[in-house]
């Protein structure tokens, strides 16, 4: 036996039965037992700090490690804060934590566990986000004071993608009123930007490019900068943010069928398209739709997201089906808010408030006056003057008491709203035709528009000297449907009513006097209506604040060539006066391509006399209507034995419109 061996062993067995003792003995009294309590346990994050990018799919594992076993089931109070420009919505925790607490919980015998971070990718270029997480209790343990708090840094994967991107346009605008039409462009860069390398097209009336309609760019955009190109006549407002703005022809004389284009040079003498609103060579009727909102490039002002940070040149997937999907925002016609600054969530939103909604003004004479009615208007975040304009029969006085009052005209302005204005209105019928009189004051600033109704019945005129008339109450309008042409729009022919649509024709009844329809194909424009097209008998009032006699009246558009309404020959014997009104709207009209123009005369038995005629003359300059309103006119036609009145009118475009109303033929005044 081997006695060294033997010792050693017997020492080594002594040893462990020592130590075995010492961890198992615990006398109770003086403290000084080896065995694990909760205070004796501490708690920490395994580390500080984390960074992770904000298009990651793998969640990151935060630990929490402990320097011994838990004794118990245990849980650590975690709270969560976040660093500026970081939302909630930024990224998610699982658990999900309750007014900020993250609970984790960690099972006896363990000595860790772990809680998920996720980022969530917006697709915005939103900067760089910071989220914070302080250990501050687990039930009674120690929490170690150096380890206690960990970082999750979050890259925001967008900025990145900035330098690889372009200008692109942020903000269009096509009204229903006026010329107030406009493009921004934007530079997402962080860098400036030499614009003569860029160029803008437009298209007109479903065709190509047009080169009268196309600008080149000049001068330095700097970063994070926009640039304004905007229609010569359009709003104030618009042209003091305008960069540059542009006579007629120009990519800013458009309608809402009317795409714009932005191109790049290409270093080898051509351009490449980076950016498109519209698609060219496609008439989409009178706009595109964007967001699911139809025909939202008319009569309506577009935003591109924040989330975008480069042009799209497929016109589809820019404006998407739906307000999720798309590139841009829908907002209202004359909503300018946002113009000057890129982005759409941190516009301020102007608001009009008005004391009253409608009134009745009974029955009052032609030609008297009834008692005035007031309302207020007050407004917040309003920055341009408040328009308040009255209907036909209608007039009004802005003044701080009735008595102040001087005179009443047909339209106000009202330049500071934060506190309440009152305005006053009054009904004068003047039509010459007993009945109601109905119609609506427009309250109108930039981004901000209200209405009033207005009722008064017009009486003591003597009808028995008309001779014929119309107002279109005979036959009922169909809204919302057009017409389509059947014939050829190469050749002039007679336009007829179909099954379901408005009606162009009417043959006398009712009391109202009966008319035709004719289509001509003129130089520069030769499509017609065949494609469908807002024509004939209607109720819409999108344009109109009101009928000035009834609740239809007859509107042409769009109608690609010249159309025609021949209302029935009359015959007279005496002197007669031959009157309508005439609503024109306030668009851009062209001069060439075809010269947009109204003509609108009495056909006698042997000659032909104009009541107005703008053939040569810039139908937007045209003072023989006005534009953006009603206007009654009328000649006086006497030694004549048959009388017939006829319109004319030609245009190419969904705006350029007139609308007709209150048709009369009557003996002359001096004859009644």
């Amino acid at each position: 036996m081997n006695f060294s061996m033997f010792k050693y062993s017997n020492l080594v067995a002594l040893l462990a039965m020592v130590v075995i003792g010492l961890v198992s003995c615990n006398d109770g009294d003086d403290g000084g037992s080896n065995e694990v309590t909760p205070e004796d346990i501490q708690v920490a994050f395994a580390t500080s700090e984390v960074s992770v990018n904000e298009n990651d799919t793998d969640p990151v594992s935060v630990k929490i490690s402990l320097n011994a076993a838990a004794v118990a089931d245990i849980s650590a109070k975690i709270k969560v804060e976040n660093g500026d420009g970081t939302e909630d919505s930024n990224y998610t925790l699982t658990p999900a934590p309750s007014d900020g607490i993250v609970s984790v919980d960690i099972a006896q015998g363990e000595k860790e566990a772990t809680f998920s971070f996720a980022p969530v990718n917006n697709d915005q270029i939103d900067g760089d986000k910071q989220v914070n997480f302080t250990l501050t209790s687990v039930e009674g343990l120690k929490v170690l004071e150096t380890a206690t708090k960990f970082v999750v840094k979050i890259k925001d994967d967008e900025t990145a993608k900035v330098e690889e991107t372009d200008l692109f346009i942020s903000e269009y605008a096509e009204a229903s009123v006026g010329s107030h039409k406009y493009i921004e462009i934007y530079n997402p860069k962080s860098t400036s930007v030499d614009l003569s390398n860029y160029l803008i097209k437009g298209g007109n009336n479903g065709k190509g490019w047009q080169d009268d309609r196309e600008l080149k760019l000049s001068g330095t955009l700097e970063a994070g900068a926009v640039y304004v190109i905007s229609n010569e006549s359009a709003d104030d407002f618009i042209l003091s943010k305008a960069d540059v703005t542009l006579p007629f022809p120009s990519a800013v004389h458009h309608n809402g069928d009317d795409p714009i284009a932005l191109f790049k040079s290409n270093g080898s003498g051509g351009y490449d398209l980076i950016d498109i609103l519209g698609e060219e060579n496609v008439d989409p009727g009178d706009g595109w739709s964007v967001a699911g909102v139809e025909n939202a490039t008319k009569d309506h002002t577009l935003v591109r997201k924040t989330a975008i940070f480069k042009g799209n040149t497929d016109w589809t997937v820019s404006a998407g089906t739906t307000a999720e999907n798309s590139e841009w925002i829908v907002r209202d016609d004359q909503d300018w808010a946002n113009l000057g600054v890129f982005g759409d969530e941190d516009a301020p939103v102007p608001s009009l408030e008005i004391s009253e909604t409608s009134f009745d003004f009974g029955e009052v004479n032609n030609g008297e006056t009834s008692v005035s009615k007031s309302f207020t208007v007050s407004g917040t975040n309003v920055t341009e003057d408040v328009n308040v304009v009255a209907p036909t029969n209608y007039k009004l006085a802005l003044s701080s008491s009735e008595e102040a009052i001087v005179s009443y005209v047909d339209e106000v302005m009202i330049s500071d709203v934060s506190s309440a204005q009152t305005v006053f209105v009054v009904f004068q019928p003047e039509s010459g035709l007993n009945g109601e009189k109905a119609g609506k004051i427009k309250i109108s600033t930039v981004g901000a528009s209200e209405e009033i109704s207005l009722t008064g019945t017009e009486a003591g005129n003597d009808e028995s000297g008309i001779l014929a008339k119309t107002s279109f109450e005979v036959p009922s309008s169909v809204p919302g449907v057009k017409y389509t042409d059947t014939g050829d729009a190469s050749v002039s022919h007679d336009l007829v009513n179909n099954t379901g649509e408005p009606v162009v024709d009417f043959t006398a009844s009712g009391g109202e006097m009966g008319y035709n329809a004719k289509y001509e194909p003129v130089s520069g424009v030769t499509d017609g209506l065949v494609d469908g097209d807002f024509v004939g008998v209607t109720d819409y009032l999108n344009d109109v604040t009101a009928f000035t006699e009834g609740t239809q009246g007859y509107l042409l558009s769009d109608v690609d060539g010249k159309m025609i309404v021949e209302f029935d020959e009359v015959t007279v014997s005496t002197g007669v006066k031959v009157s309508l009104d005439v609503f024109l709207n306030d668009t851009g009209y062209e001069t060439s391509n075809p010269e947009d123009a109204v003509r609108i005369y009495v056909k006698t038995n042997d000659s032909e006399v104009d009541i107005i005629n703008s053939s040569g003359t810039d139908l937007n300059d045209f003072t023989g209507l006005t534009e953006g309103a009603w206007k009654n006119i009328s000649a006086t036609i006497s030694g004549k034995t048959s009388v017939q009145l006829i319109v004319e009118f030609v245009c190419n475009s969904g705006s350029e419109l007139i609308y007709l109303d209150n048709v009369l033929i009557q003996k002359a005044a001096i004859e009644l």
